[in-house]
């Protein structure tokens, strides 16, 4: 068993709030990163590579995020995220809405990117992206491209055990209600990490809905949803635990407010080559993506609401060396319509060195309140950034849409627990006695 302490920024209002996350426990070895990437920084084979992540040894996957922003805008949202277990093993969802334009919202799938950033307030620029070229002892090389005119930031983190394995990829839902097995692992999965943007097809949408969820093998199922239309003033979004991962499809611009459950999933099993969903849905099939792990890697979530700054301590299994957050503007189980609410999708991550600092960030698409941030970091230079507060994810803005001001951030400031067993293999020895009499 063990655990980590949550501290807000700040006294908080308002509602109860979810906090979904993975926890990389110990023997795990995870380095947060973030990378300024200058203006210009046009690929393609335009490599950029992070030495020195102090892993000790050669990473073996990768989860990313980027916001568009390398601080923060009020000129639209934008958030793109990213998994890879290797050179040409990767895929990014991305959402994107420009200041005061509902109509130009998009959303967009893509399995050829790590991350894939368009410009906010122009789509069809090619804005950042970034992809994995190659692991390498303690560094990775990424092909970067940085053609917005304002230096952007990626982050994540790098994931490294001793024995584990990792593994991307992406699925289309079934056609109809029932099972579906994702095989070619070659593990058991731990944990999983699901990701849409409800795309019948790669590429890009005119609207911005996100869908995330996580499952293990012991704490159960998470996810939640939130989601908007072209033209639509409505922001909907959704929370549930007994499942994976939840797609919806929101109102229109002209209401009312209805919401339809477009496709559901829930974990059925982790096989000895990967794992099976259950579905139920309309039988349109949509793109997801996933991330699986091999080893410890707890799905749960907290709720918190702090009236005051206090510390949170949240359970864990075994020692936390990397959380991985993600959460919207919901701490219950069902389904919220806002118009000048400040929803919001949050994504966040902090690992802690070998001493039991912590160092992270996290940035926000802030759906309705029109503003993306990244929030916070120090001694900034030309292309490493280095990590001075601990700060796990963020997810709630005030409700301006010119200026929000921050209302929901906090860190990470301590850690607890021991090493966890090794990854299960799904056979257990069995002793049988028998007595003669």
């Amino acid at each position: 068993m063990g655990s980590f302490t949550y501290r807000p920024a700040l006294a908080l209002s308002g509602a109860d709030r979810f906090r979904h996350f993975l926890n990389f426990a110990s023997p795990h070895k995870i380095h947060f990163y973030a990378r300024l990437i200058p203006a210009g920084f046009v690929g393609p084979n335009t490599q950029s590579s992070v030495n020195g992540i102090g892993l000790g040894n050669t990473p073996k996957a990768l989860l990313m995020f980027c916001n568009g922003t390398n601080y923060d805008v009020t000129d639209g949202v934008a958030l793109s995220v990213g998994a890879s277990s290797g050179p040409g093993e990767r895929w990014t969802s991305s959402i994107w809405c420009p200041f005061g334009d509902t109509s130009a919202r998009q959303s967009l799938h893509d399995t050829t990117k790590l991350i894939n950033m368009p410009v906010v307030n122009n789509p069809s620029a090619v804005g950042i992206t970034a992809d994995l070229l190659s692991f390498g002892t303690n560094s990775f090389t990424l092909d970067v491209t940085c053609d917005t005119g304002d230096d952007q930031r990626i982050m994540g983190l790098a994931i490294w055990h001793p024995s584990a394995t990792y593994k991307v990829g992406t699925a289309l839902t079934p056609a109809g209600a029932g099972t579906q097995s994702i095989t070619g692992l070659g593990f058991r999965p731990r944990s999983i990490w699901l990701c849409s943007t409800q795309l019948t097809a790669l590429g890009r949408a005119p609207h911005s809905r996100l869908a995330m969820g996580c499952a293990d093998d012991t704490n159960g199922q998470f996810c939640c949803w939130t989601g908007a239309g072209s033209g639509d003033p409505y922001i909907d979004s959704a929370a549930a635990s007994g499942y994976c991962l939840t797609m919806w499809l929101d109102s229109d611009a002209a209401g009312p407010f209805t919401v339809t459950q477009l496709a559901q999933a829930q974990l059925v099993s982790f096989d000895p080559d990967g794992f099976t969903l259950n579905w139920t849905g309309d039988g349109t099939q949509r793109y997801w993506s996933w991330f699986a792990a091999g080893a410890d890697s707890e799905a749960d979530r907290f709720t918190f609401n702090h009236t005051t700054v206090v510390d949170t301590t949240v359970p864990a299994r075994g020692l936390p060396k990397g959380l991985w957050f993600f959460q919207n503007d919901i701490g219950d189980e069902g389904l919220t319509r806002a118009i000048t609410g400040g929803q919001s999708f949050g994504v966040g991550a902090a690992s802690s060195n070998d001493a039991g600092s912590w160092s992270g960030a996290q940035n926000v698409a802030a759906t309705e309140a029109n503003d993306a941030h990244t929030f916070p970091f120090a001694d900034i230079n030309t292309r490493q950034i280095d990590i001075s507060t601990a700060f796990g994810c963020i997810a709630r803005w005030a409700d301006s849409v010119v200026a929000a001001d921050p209302e929901d951030y906090g860190q990470i400031v301590s850690s607890s627990g021991t090493d966890v067993p090794p990854p299960d293999t799904g056979w257990k020895p069995h002793i049988y006695r028998r007595d003669y009499l």
